[in-house]
């Protein structure tokens, strides 16, 4: 997975385009991240749902 978070502005400030400035953010890491801690947060809910469950 390769993720990149692009940002495009105008460069004088006073709302007149007259040149634009591009960044562009590898932000890759960041959603593999995000989908670990989604995964475990599930698995979690899952163990606690389980545990819930066995004891009630």
């Amino acid at each position: 997975m390769h993720v990149l978070q692009r940002s495009i502005d105008p460069a004088d400030g006073t709302g007149k385009p007259f040149q634009y400035v591009a960044i562009k953010t590898d932000i890759t890491e960041l959603k593999e991240v995000e989908l670990e801690f989604e995964t475990s947060q599930q698995l979690f809910k899952n163990q606690n749902l389980q545990l819930e469950q066995a004891c009630c």
